[in-house]
């Protein structure tokens, strides 16, 4: 049995740590980075931060089988969550929404070789607000072309 991290996780955990150096001092627009959530999207109270952001995986989709190896796309969301707020919240969904593509736009788009082709990046939207919510926000999403060995989901 191996004990290696499955692809999917390392894939996840890229994402992450691009995502947590979105500090002012690492020159960004927000100190997003400090709040970065590998879950379901959370609603903000009062004492909650400025603003999080949350890493939601959605269902992978294979797009070619080759005998035992299998290429998938895996998507990800990157959820700019801020308080609502009159006249200011949604500049600040603006600076989160620059501040991800900044940290996960880097050079290496196989973000180490994870990737067997470069991630992309689709259309961001708008995140419907729930009735009753107090959080408005937007989603960035990225497709992660990874593959996997059937029954070795590290390689």
């Amino acid at each position: 049995m191996s004990t290696t991290t499955p692809k999917r996780q390392l894939v996840l955990e890229a994402i992450k740590a691009r995502l947590e150096r979105i500090t002012i001092p690492n020159g960004f627009r927000t100190n997003l980075g400090d709040f970065v959530h590998l879950e379901e999207v959370v609603e903000l109270g009062p004492d909650d931060p400025g603003g999080v952001l949350a890493i939601l995986v959605g269902d992978e989709v294979v797009s070619n089988r080759q005998m035992e190896k299998l290429q998938l796309d895996l998507p990800v969301e990157i959820h700019v969550l801020v308080p609502a707020a009159p006249d200011c919240s949604w500049f600040n969904v603006e600076a989160g929404i620059a501040d991800v593509k900044q940290a996960i736009e880097l050079e290496d788009r196989y973000l180490g070789n994870l990737a067997y082709e470069r991630m992309r990046r689709g259309a961001v939207r708008t995140r419907e607000r729930e009735a009753g919510s107090s959080v408005i926000g937007a989603v960035v999403p990225y497709l992660v072309p990874i593959t996997e060995v059937w029954g070795a989901p590290e390689s």
